[in-house]
């Protein structure tokens, strides 16, 4: 998968870029967050779409339980993303309220997501877990 592509990364280039005084690392959420302030600092739209894009590929690519949400949203902000940037200034700009916002969103929509989800991953989670529980002992498909 081009992730590249999916996360529009190439949106920042190199030529229209300022200097490096945002983050040392600009790690690939780093350098969007930047590029999506930048295009929207008021509704913040594009940074809300941003962190719900890593969201929900944090679904599909974590192996911790997704039916507990709440470590999902813990594990989700400690490996994948970053909840600040600096502004050239030197002045902190916090996503919190986007990140809370998206957070309430995904919980008070489990159910929907959940059902959208068990296509593939859950699908194959329930069938992990029946085996380990001893139910359906016969089936070795995983």
């Amino acid at each position: 998968m081009n992730r590249i592509i999916d996360y529009g990364v190439h949106l920042t280039s190199e030529e229209d870029k300022e200097p490096s005084h945002f983050f040392d690392d600009e790690s690939t959420i780093c350098k969007e967050l930047i590029h999506f302030y930048q295009r929207d600092r008021e509704q913040r739209f594009f940074i809300k779409a941003c962190y719900l894009h890593h969201l929900l590929d944090f679904f599909k690519e974590t192996h911790i339980n997704l039916t507990d949400i709440n470590q999902v949203f813990k594990r989700f902000l400690r490996d994948k993303v970053i909840s600040q940037i600096k502004d050239k200034y030197g002045n902190v700009i916090s996503f919190e309220k986007e990140i809370k916002e998206i957070f309430r969103l995904v919980s008070d929509n489990q159910d929907l997501l959940f059902k959208d989800l068990k296509g593939s991953y859950l699908t194959r989670l329930e069938k992990r877990t029946s085996i380990k529980n001893g139910e359906n002992s016969n089936n070795n498909e995983i």
